[in-house]
Order: C-alpha cells, then sequence, then structure tokens
C-alpha cells in the first residue's frame, strides 16, 4: 500500500487468544488477565530488558509442525488502545515471524541465550536467508535496513530474493548470512523495476491513483524513515500530494497507462529524470498546476530579466 510520508503505519494480524499467558496486540486480555494487569506497577524495573531474545513454546496452535517461535522483546509495559482503560502487558515482543505479540507473565515465556539479531548488512548487500519451515538457504538483496528496529519496532530488513519476491526478515540471527552468488542478469543496478520520472499507480487507502516517481530509495529524518532507513519510492501523485512506496510490487506499486498531465507553460507531457513535470501549485484547479522543472526555471528567469 502507497504510505504517506508523514506517518506510515501497519496492523498484523488478527487478534487471538494464546497459550501460556501471551496476547496478540489486538486482542483483549480475558477478565483474569485484565484484572492482574491492572494491578501492575509500571514504575518497577522488569527482570529483561529490552532486546532479550525469547522462546515461546506451542504458540503457533495453528501451525502444529512448529512447536515454538523466537522473538526479541521491544518493549516494557505495553498498552494497547483497544484494550481495558489502564491494562498493561509487562513485555511486548516481536517475534521472527513478524508478529506482535505481548505477555502478562514472565512465565509466558523462556529466555534464548543469543544476541538479539545484528545489523550488518547495508542496502544493496547479497545475502542469504533461512525461511522459516525450510532447511535451504535463499539468496537475495538487501532493499532496506533499520540499525534502530528494535527501538522504533521497525522490521530490520527487507530482502529480495532470488526467487522473485520481497520479504521482511525479522530474524533469527543465525538464518540470515553474507553471500557470493552473482544476482540474476535481469536485476537493475539499485534493484528496482522502476526509475525516477516512470509513471506508476499506488494501492491507496482511497483506491489506485497514477502518479510519477520523483526519488527512488527515499527517506526522511522523520518516523518512520530512522536510521538508515529507506523506501523503495517516493512519488507525486497526478492530484498533487506525496506517498512513499514501502515495498516494490505489484502490490504496492505497478506500472500504469495513464499519461503524465501536460505542462501549462508548453503543453506537453513528455518527461525525463532530468526534466520532471511537478505540481507547482494547487491554484489552477483540480488537475492543473503541474509544469516541467526546465519550465518552470526558464520562466522564473524570464521574469527576473
Amino acid at each position: 500500500m502507497g504510505r504517506r510520508s508523514q506517518h506510515g503505519t501497519s496492523g498484523r494480524g488478527k487478534g487471538k487468544k494464546k497459550r501460556g499467558g501471551g496476547y496478540s496486540n489486538k486482542k483483549a486480555p480475558t477478565k483474569e488477565a485484565a484484572a492482574a494487569a491492572l494491578a501492575i506497577d509500571t514504575s518497577a524495573p522488569l527482570a529483561f530488558a529490552v532486546g532479550t531474545r525469547v522462546v515461546v513454546p506451542g504458540l503457533l496452535d495453528h501451525c502444529p509442525e512448529f512447536k515454538y517461535e523466537t522473538g526479541t522483546i521491544i518493549k516494557h509495559y505495553y498498552r494497547n488502545e483497544n484494550w481495558e482503560e489502564g491494562v498493561v502487558a509487562p513485555y511486548a515482543a516481536r517475534m521472527d515471524c513478524g508478529r506482535h505479540f505481548c505477555f502478562m507473565r514472565e512465565t509466558a515465556f523462556h529466555l534464548i541465550d543469543e544476541e538479539p539479531l545484528e545489523i550488518k548488512f547495508k542496502m544493496g548487500s547479497r545475502v542469504e536467508c533461512q525461511l522459516a519451515g525450510s532447511d535451504e538457504w535463499f539468496p537475495g538483496v538487501v532493499l532496506q535496513m533499520n540499525e534502530k528496529y528494535i527501538e522504533h519496532d521497525i522490521c530490520p530488513y527487507v530482502i529480495r530474493f532470488d526467487y522473485g519476491r520481497d520479504r521482511m526478515f525479522w530474524g533469527p540471527p543465525n538464518c540470515i548470512r553474507s553471500c557470493d552468488i552473482p544476482p540474476p542478469k535481469n536485476y537493475t543496478k539499485k534493484y528496482l523495476r522502476f526509475g525516477v520520472g516512470d509513471r506508476v499507480e499506488c494501492s491507496c487507502d482511497y483506491g489506485n491513483l497514477p502518479g510519477t516517481i520523483i526519488k527512488t530509495w527515499y527517506c526522511e529524518e522523520s518516523e518512520p524513515f530512522t536510521d538508515s532507513h529507506a523506501v523503495p519510492y517516493q512519488i507525486q501523485l497526478d492530484r498533487g500530494d506525496f506517498i512513499s512506496a514501502p515495498m516494490d510490487d505489484d502490490t504496492c506499486i505497478r506500472r500504469t497507462k495513464v499519461p503524465a498531465p501536460e505542462c501549462w507553460i508548453c503543453f506537453d507531457n513528455e518527461q525525463s529524470e532530468s526534466n520532471l513535470i511537478v505540481r507547482e501549485c494547487a491554484c489552477r484547479g483540480e488537475g492543473g498546476g503541474f509544469v516541467h522543472v526546465n519550465c518552470a526555471v526558464q520562466l522564473a528567469i524570464s521574469k527576473v530579466d
């Protein structure tokens, strides 16, 4: 889904009670667990630090072949806005499958004697990963990385695998390593399908909207763009606003046959990476105000002269 530059949040999974005193972040605890949670002193220090690796036996009831699931504690005294007033979970964890999970008591999990995932691969690095449920190693390239993934609860890596799919990688740490296998011949230098100036349509909350890519590997200083975290594209929609595409796949962004808007100065809609058509302002009405960068520059120069 196209994401607005200023925000960009997402939810995962349906809330469901699990064995052992843990809860997904969307499902409110039972009345008994909620009553216990109301009695928690949130000023008291907890025994296990943020960043601690944990394992939860019998977490995946719907997948009996998985006897346990591993993850990392990401927050103390977590509260979900959908929970009853005052209910707080002592621990929140991000499991290696990507799900967010809360623990109402320390007996709900066991500790793993290992360090959390270290961010040592930069964007563009060749890696291979062992995915859940498989003993095989899959080669790919790092599309995104985030050094403070625990602090901001953002995916540590997004990997474009050579078999053609982009996937988030949360862990475990021993399931990602450097890879010397060269990329497929059809990979572009920056591993992106589109370049600056390409016409695309983006999947947004309000439908599929056409626009033009104006930046690749886009990031900001505000959240969720933190510490080396970047997204493949920034797009200016034809209606004028800017969004970012967090993933480079057809469910999020794809090529469109809708032509670019006409420049109001030269009445042409051809553009290039060095001479994009951008929306100068909205004062010319809906769908108006688009102009070539070079045309706008030349107009400004002529007014000065």
